[in-house]
């Protein structure tokens, strides 16, 4: 299993295409352009883009209840973040993409900055996503979501 590096940076701003590793280096344009999606989507004030990105059901790493989190719960959880932080700007870096055997499933690990503002409160620091995404139905989905966050 090869493993491409994605070596493109995106600022807040309008949604930019990423140069992620082509489809002759091993990533597939439909894994590529739902990559872009997923980052696009963390800008979107609509919590329901989020959510869109995720299977039925996903191993979520803010998920507290027993087994997997639906994407009711996902979208939840985004609003939350959303509702206090409705300004928020992102720095995309440290990409990588690591397509398994079957060809229908990913390893993907990246990392952000942010700095979010809102009415009462701001924050910023950095994270390190390590996603799953498999493919369904000619359709790619998150299967799995790990997030972590150092504040500043």
């Amino acid at each position: 299993m090869a493993v491409s590096h994605i070596d493109s940076t995106v600022v807040d701003a309008a949604p930019v295409a990423l140069s992620i590793p082509t489809p002759e280096e091993g990533i597939p344009t439909s894994l590529r352009q739902f990559i872009n999606g997923i980052w696009s989507h963390n800008r979107s004030n609509d919590a329901s883009d989020w959510a869109s990105d995720f299977a039925s059901h996903v191993n979520y790493c803010y998920y507290n209840g027993g087994g997997l989190a639906d994407r009711n719960f996902i979208q939840r959880d985004r609003e939350k973040l959303v509702d206090r932080y409705p300004s928020r700007n992102y720095r995309f870096t440290d990409a990588a993409v690591q397509m398994q055997p079957d060809g229908n499933s990913a390893r993907v690990h990246y990392t952000y900055s942010y700095s979010y503002g809102g009415a009462r409160k701001s924050a910023s620091g950095s994270c390190r996503v390590s996603l799953t995404v498999r493919q369904t139905s000619g359709r790619w989905y998150i299967a799995e979501y790990d997030e972590t966050v150092d504040r500043r």
